[in-house]
């Protein structure tokens, strides 16, 4: 379209010489029409501007939130992975002592128990260096509390470990010192009790009864009953699980909030866009539109209106 105007404007200019109209008029015209062109061009130039800069917004607030999203949804899965290992490490240091052969064959428990053990303390490690593709606790710093300073939180209790008070007890080693560590201390000392109870076992210092009987079965549960460690590791769990699932309802929470404190925030910044976008469209492109439409009637009645002698005198006005 732009080289039928160009065109057009160049037969004007022949036949401006040919009847010897002012060329100073010509020339004003001409000026006119380039500053206009350029005015018009300059606006089309701003419009296009910033309709790329609110794509670009939406689309860097779209990726930020679904980033931000992703992460806290890949920690949480993460670390709520941990409450299946410490239930399942808790559940096959009853079985290795139980040793039920209508569940599991002989040394099963055992291994299974040192597969759970391996697995965890690889995804502590996953947890601390962002190894497994996610973050790390340290992008959450309200965590902090959990993680750093005490490990006795629950989901409906003071986070002050004042309600623990009366649960301590020296004789199996449930300190107040042990049962307040931070979480990634409290597993490590839970570990090294489990692993000393591996030990324990390969000496034979529980009682092994086929699981057949009342009599034998009411024999290895009071054993463990009355035993330090599984005294110890009830207590250790509880804690151990109590943080869990505080954290994983904070990163939850957190998702959920992100999402609905940014979904206004978007809202709004697309609305806006779309206003502007209405208001570009009827001020700057349809006036361009209308512009573009009035240069084409005045060419098309140029070339159907024109005499056809004033078309044949002038070889430029052929083609």
């Amino acid at each position: 379209f732009e080289d039928i105007i160009i065109n057009y404007d160049e037969k004007i200019d022949g036949l401006c010489e040919s009847y010897e109209i002012d060329k100073e008029i010509i020339n004003q015209q001409s000026t006119l029409k380039i500053k206009k062109r350029d005015y018009e061009n300059l606006k089309l130039g701003i419009s296009f501007a910033i309709i790329f800069f609110f794509i670009i917004l939406v689309d860097y607030m779209v990726f930020d939130i679904s980033t931000k999203v992703k992460d806290l949804v890949t920690i949480a899965e993460k670390s709520a992975d941990r409450y299946t290992l410490l239930k399942g490490i808790q559940l096959f240091t009853y079985e290795s002592v139980i040793q039920d052969r209508s569940l599991f064959l002989e040394g099963e428990p055992e291994r299974i128990l040192s597969d759970n053990i391996k697995k965890l303390e690889k995804l502590q490690e996953e947890l601390k260096t962002g190894s497994y593709g996610g973050p790390t606790f340290d992008n959450y710093p309200a965590l902090d509390n959990i993680l750093k300073d005490n490990g006795c939180h629950r989901m409906y209790y003071d986070p002050s470990c004042m309600f623990m008070q009366y649960q301590y007890d020296s004789s199996y080693g449930f300190t107040e010192e042990i049962a307040t560590l931070p979480m990634n201390e409290l597993i490590s000392e839970y570990l090294v009790n489990v692993k000393s109870f591996i030990e324990n076992l390969k000496e034979d210092k529980y009682i092994k009864l086929p699981f057949s009987n009342a009599e034998n079965i009411k024999i290895m549960f009071e054993q463990m009953k009355n035993d330090n460690f599984f005294r110890l590791q009830e207590k250790l769990v509880n804690n151990l699980i109590g943080d869990i699932q505080v954290i994983d309802d904070y990163l939850i929470s957190s998702s959920l909030l992100l999402l609905d404190s940014n979904k206004n925030t978007l809202i709004y910044v697309v609305s806006i866009g779309c206003g502007i976008l209405i208001i570009i469209d009827i001020f700057v492109f349809n006036k361009v539109y209308q512009t573009k439409i009035k240069n084409l009637d005045a060419f098309i009645s140029f070339v159907f209106l024109m005499p056809q002698s004033l078309v044949n005198k002038i070889d430029r006005f052929k083609k």
